[in-house]
């Protein structure tokens, strides 16, 4: 399952976000790899207000609607909101297709769980999604998603994903969701 929702929020939702996000007031963090695996080294921004299902910033607050857009959209009232991260990957000259696959929960989860990913701008810098849900050498692409601001794409978070570095615009930014059903 892979649901893409363009303007998934209203236009003046899509501009709060971005000008929030861009504002000289929003505290990034530097991260020398993007995905946190150290693997490809590929220096990035992040921010995570919410983590293992508790606050953890300020600016934890702005985003909460979402989390309540995406249990409707799925319809599932009974999903609990895990992580809430912002990611800003910045222009490269890498020559990396992507930046190393990877899951948002532990591969042991014991629940049914979705990543939801919201653009907060229009980037190249697609994001790629994998047949394979294990640890792998070889990925296969199930779909690659164009970055749009304002576009939604949820999917089954037990797929491996990965990011990819923008090549022409001065940077990409995505606010990752990650929800699971305790049932």
């Amino acid at each position: 399952m892979i649901i893409e929702l363009p303007n998934y929020l209203p236009k003046s939702l899509q501009d709060y976000l971005e000008n929030y996000l861009t504002s000289n007031d929003f505290q990034w963090h530097f991260l020398k790899d993007v995905t946190t695996e150290q693997s490809n080294n590929v220096p990035g921004f992040h921010h995570t207000p919410f983590k293992d299902g508790v606050p953890n910033s300020i600016h934890y607050d702005s985003i909460l609607f979402l989390s309540h857009y995406i249990r409707n959209t799925l319809n599932l009232d009974n999903l609990v909101l895990h992580r809430v991260r912002y990611g800003m990957n910045i222009k490269s000259s890498t020559q990396l297709e992507y930046n190393t696959p990877h899951l948002d929960f532990p591969d042991d989860f014991p629940h049914k769980h979705y990543t939801a990913l919201y653009y907060v701008n229009n980037s190249d810098g697609d994001t790629f999604i994998f047949n394979e849900k294990k640890r792998s050498k070889n990925y296969s692409v199930l779909e690659k998603i164009s970055p749009e601001k304002g576009k939604m794409c949820i999917f089954d978070g037990e797929h491996f994903h990965a990011s990819s570095c923008p090549k022409k615009s001065n940077y990409r930014i995505v606010i990752t969701l990650n929800l699971y059903d305790p049932t």
